[in-house]
């Protein structure tokens, strides 16, 4: 296959990604016992295996290659990574650990697999490189704090292109420009699809459509970037396609992004609409089981979500809350709890109601009189100096 006939031996000879190339070789370069393990992250085609095999090469490393997603278990991760945990073989090479595809271990079936890399990749002797296809995988993110990341993204078109044009002229191959630019269209940039498409367009020069078979997953924050940031309305919908996450995390990272974003106010209200009309959508799906109406989720958030909001403006995030909300139930929930029930208490209620519903109200009320008297009712409400902190923080929420 030309994918690997043509696989560059030399970092040099890459192309796409040269920060992360860099960044990489230069940790393999500095590369002591105690340092982190690397972490390569980005979608299939992007040249992760052929930068740690061709810079293992140029540094003088030998790989010693594992798949995770082959060697799930704890045991057979064990026994085939713990023989490799001396600094040189018997030959006196220096020895390299790849573990591929650890996004492809999961949490049941292969339960304490994700517990021994986290423990192997901070004991191990020897330098370890792992590789995973989606940055936002839940297994992932809990690999990040262990490791120096590298991120790859998909090789720009007009990188693949120059790329193959350099290889036809220097086999002394004959290919139309036309089905070069329908190659490197269909490849989506996957280098290792373009490659292989070549070799099928050369192989089958009169076929006129050309199917290029590449991986079509996306992640999330892939997908999401490409919603907020892309100007062509196609592009965005065949993003959030080509994204298997599942509606609901669409959802709440689209929410998300959309409330963490330093937007303006109507900026934000259009967004939140045009995604709630996306929600009501599946709840509706959801309640009469005409899962067929689904495939017009995608197109619905492509374009309404496309129409409200300013591109390059919108920044991906998964995290539930802005940060001050973040901070604000880290600090503060346990006596939000206790008010609640002494608040539920009073009014015959629940604290979940009486915290979502009455305490707001009177927040305001007490925020409408003058502050002697404010201090006097939440002194006969609770004595707890706590509590009257979180409360007076919530009436100065409308005094201002």
């Amino acid at each position: 296959m030309y994918a690997e006939k043509f696989r560059p031996k030399n970092p040099n000879m890459m192309v796409g990604n040269e920060e992360s190339r860099i960044g990489f070789i230069n940790w393999l370069k500095r590369w002591r016992k105690g340092s982190k393990a690397a972490l390569l992250i980005g979608p299939p085609g992007t040249g992760k295996t052929t930068l740690v095999y061709a810079a293992a090469e140029s540094l003088g490393y030998v790989v010693l290659e594992f798949n995770a997603s082959d060697t799930r278990t704890r045991e057979r991760l064990s026994s085939a990574l713990l023989p490799s945990t001396h600094n040189l073989s018997v030959l006196g090479e220096q020895l390299l650990v790849f573990l591929d595809e650890v996004d492809g271990l999961y949490a049941r079936q292969d339960y304490g697999g994700l517990e021994f890399i986290q423990s192997f990749v901070e004991k191990s002797n020897l330098p370890v490189v792992l590789a995973a296809n989606l940055e936002d995988d839940e297994k992932v993110r809990k690999l990040l704090p262990k490791c120096e990341v590298f991120l790859f993204k998909r090789v720009p078109p007009r990188l693949i292109h120059l790329y193959l044009r350099s290889l036809i002229e220097r086999e002394g191959l004959t290919v139309p420009t036309e089905l070069l630019n329908k190659i490197v269209e269909h490849s989506g940039g996957d280098m290792r699809a373009a490659l292989n498409g070549l070799q099928a367009a050369l192989a089958s020069p009169t076929s006129e459509v050309l199917e290029v078979t590449r991986d079509k997953r996306v992640s999330l924050k892939e997908s999401l970037n490409t919603l907020f940031n892309s100007v062509d309305r196609e592009e965005v919908k065949f993003a959030l396609e080509a994204c298997d996450a599942d509606i609901t995390e669409k959802i709440r990272a689209i929410y998300s992004s959309l409330v963490r974003s330093r937007v303006d106010t109507k900026t934000l209200l259009r967004g939140l609409q045009a995604l709630s009309a996306a929600d009501e959508l599946v709840a509706r799906i959801r309640r009469t089981q005409e899962w067929r109406q689904l495939r017009y989720f995608n197109a619905m958030l492509a374009y309404s979500i496309f129409d409200a909001t300013p591109r390059g403006v919108i920044q991906f995030s998964q995290d539930a809350y802005p940060w001050s909300i973040q901070l604000r139930i880290w600090n503060d929930a346990r006596i939000l709890r206790s008010i609640g029930r002494k608040l539920g208490g009073m009014l015959h209620t629940s604290s979940r109601e009486a915290l979502l519903i009455h305490l707001p109200y009177l927040a305001y009320l007490l925020s409408r009189q003058r502050k002697e008297e404010s201090q006097r009712i939440l002194m006969r409400f609770t004595a707890d100096e706590s509590e009257q902190r979180v409360l007076s923080k919530e009436i100065s929420r409308f005094s201002k």
